[in-house]
């Protein structure tokens, strides 16, 4: 009965273990890294969400469509570079 108890206290430590260590040797584990990848899909989906603004906008009548599609174009060029940036290989 003390084996078994020791054995299954032994697997939980090596469980607690592997949870506690497992993130700090994947590749890519550098927090500034991730800081900078949480931000730069922060701003796409700010982005995306003043696109759907817009339309909304537009589609009530609060915007002409020359003016929709000048916001729209200039939004989707942001968005295109910030999806740019978020795929630059890492050095």
């Amino acid at each position: 009965m003390v084996s078994v108890v020791t054995a299954i206290s032994l697997a939980m430590a090596i469980a607690a273990c592997w949870c506690v260590l497992y993130p700090l040797f994947q590749e890519g584990s550098d927090p500034a890294l991730q800081k900078d990848t949480s931000a730069n899909e922060e701003d796409k989906a700010r982005i995306i969400q003043m696109i759907k603004d817009l339309e909304l906008d537009y589609q009530v009548g609060k915007l002409t469509r020359p003016q929709y599609e000048k916001a729209v174009m200039e939004l989707k060029a942001k968005l295109s570079k910030a999806i740019r940036e978020g795929k630059k290989p890492e050095k």
